[in-house]
């Protein structure tokens, strides 16, 4: 496992039960996976070679992190979607957190279906979402997990309820329109 507490967010364009997510959480995927065969893995694994051999086990790629997910299923979270256009809805955005140093407090719900019905907004951008994925916000507590400083104290303490060991990680997407008179 990795010893430093890592979060990982972002617009993944994955799906959860995509090649990526599958390697984030589970901390391996196998060229065998059907996003490889439907897309071709030749152009993918060619440089395999060049890895280390502690993330490369025959045809399997791994990693050392310990992920979980933050909005890992829609009744937990509420979260159907993180992405809502005209022709598209669902969640490709994600936050993703060593689960060995980092617990999961909260996190923001979704804006209910039925408001995008009453307002009768079909996909975004929108006058009221200047994007098509929506924010993600998620508060985590940083765990005692025996991390320490240059000067050998530990960086956090067993206290949860101490504000300093929670770290609250949002995603947005912002855009920006510059207009000339």
């Amino acid at each position: 496992p990795c010893d430093m507490p890592v979060i990982l967010c972002g617009d993944f364009n994955s799906l959860p039960q995509s090649g990526v997510v599958d390697y984030l959480i589970k901390g391996e995927v196998e060229r065998s996976h059907v996003d490889f065969r439907e897309f071709g893995d030749k152009y993918l694994f060619n440089e395999w070679s060049a890895m280390q051999d502690e993330f490369v086990e025959n045809d399997v790629l791994k990693h050392r992190f310990n992920f979980d997910r933050a909005y890992k299923d829609e009744h937990e979270s509420g979260l159907k979607w993180t992405n809502y256009t005209y022709d598209f809805r669902g969640i490709i955005d994600y936050i993703f957190f060593s689960k060995e140093h980092l617990g999961l407090l909260g996190n923001l719900k979704q804006i209910p279906e039925s408001w995008f019905e009453q307002q009768k907004i079909v996909g975004a951008p929108h006058v009221h979402f200047n994007s098509d994925h929506f924010s993600l916000l998620v508060e985590l507590e940083l765990r005692n997990s025996g991390l320490s400083s240059s000067s050998g104290q530990d960086i956090n303490n067993s206290n949860s309820n101490n504000p300093s060991n929670n770290v609250n990680c949002q995603l947005t997407n912002s855009v920006s329109s510059n207009s000339s008179t």
